[in-house]
């Protein structure tokens, strides 16, 4: 089963029944809107899409810009209260002025959950609403599939091919990179992504960015690198592979996509789909990189900017 959480906040009202006799004039119950949910574990008030399991978060409902959708001013009287499953906590309820501070509810994330915010009023509005997801993971279980061992004390997978040690994990080095969708609780799965300038500092010491040419000897065919692996239980690469994935070498190679800055701002992609990796090897402001893509049997070549694309990187010694 996926481990996952939902939370949701509503805005629970009974609205007024609407006659049915034609003759009658029908009358539209406003809608209460403007709830909203953020989380106080975030410098950006966003709730990560990946939280690992223990984590305790804490969610607030945030009312201040809650109003009417027929433009009165008057809310009412307004109550939240907070209800994981069937299990009701921190039940709460009284008058709520924009002015007031928000409610909040505090979590430890041991599981799968369903977390909801009630708000209820006394005017008959119809509901306000406002969701979020995150799914909770445990770095250690939630990927399989994967070829070899970590050696104690290692943080890394390693595998010895064509008389060199490779990295059989993307590089996570702390301090360096940019996490999957900024959960850093996902490095231990996808790794990191970097930019090649970035790649050429990264790799820990006595390890070092291979070359182009050490790439290539690696072979041409793409299922002997690709993992055949699960994360929270659901396929990586994708179904529809028409070519074998038997990860021969053990290089456990993952379809963790690419971020790319070339807009000023750095936009995820790629995920599920493709495998992409920085080579030493440059020319002028852009930089080497092999790449798997999960619908072509053969490994391939790319070339990207040093400073604005930021790939999986494999170090080797």
């Amino acid at each position: 089963m996926k481990k996952s959480i939902s939370i949701i906040a509503l805005c629970l009202i009974l609205a007024a029944p609407v006659g049915c006799n034609k003759e009658e004039e029908t009358t539209t119950t406003p809608s209460l809107s403007g709830l909203s949910i953020s989380c106080e574990n975030t410098t950006s008030k966003s709730v990560p899409p990946y939280i690992a399991v223990g984590d305790e978060l804490t969610f607030t409902a945030d009312v201040s810009k809650l109003y009417v959708s027929d433009g009165s001013e008057e809310l009412g009287t307004v109550g939240l209260y907070w209800q994981v499953g069937s299990d009701y906590k921190d039940t709460l309820s009284r008058n709520i002025k924009v002015q007031n501070p928000p409610l909040t509810f505090r979590f430890n994330a041991t599981g799968k959950y369903a977390i909801v915010c009630y708000a209820y009023t006394d005017k008959g509005y119809y509901n306000a609403s406002a969701s979020t997801n995150t799914r909770v993971i445990d770095p250690e279980t939630s990927l399989t599939g994967l070829s070899g061992e970590r050696a104690a004390g290692s943080a890394y997978r390693t595998v010895s091919l064509n008389g060199l040690l490779w990295q059989a994990e993307n590089l996570y080095e702390e301090n360096t990179g940019a996490s999957y969708e900024d959960s850093p609780v996902v490095d231990s799965v996808l790794g990191r992504y970097y930019t090649w300038t970035q790649a050429q500092t990264a790799c820990p010491e006595g390890w070092r960015l291979p070359t182009a040419a050490e790439w290539d000897a690696l072979g041409e065919e793409a299922g002997r690198l690709m993992a055949n692996a699960f994360f929270l239980e659901e396929r990586m690469w994708p179904i529809n592979i028409q070519f074998e994935i038997n990860n021969e070498t053990g290089f456990n190679a993952l379809p963790a996509g690419y971020r790319d800055n070339t807009a000023g701002y750095y936009a995820q992609a790629g995920y599920g789909e493709y495998a992409l990796f920085w080579t030493a090897d440059e020319d002028g402001n852009k930089a080497e990189y092999r790449y798997i893509y999960g619908k072509n049997p053969q490994i391939q070549k790319g070339k990207g900017d040093k400073n604005t694309l930021a790939l999986s990187v494999r170090c080797v010694k």
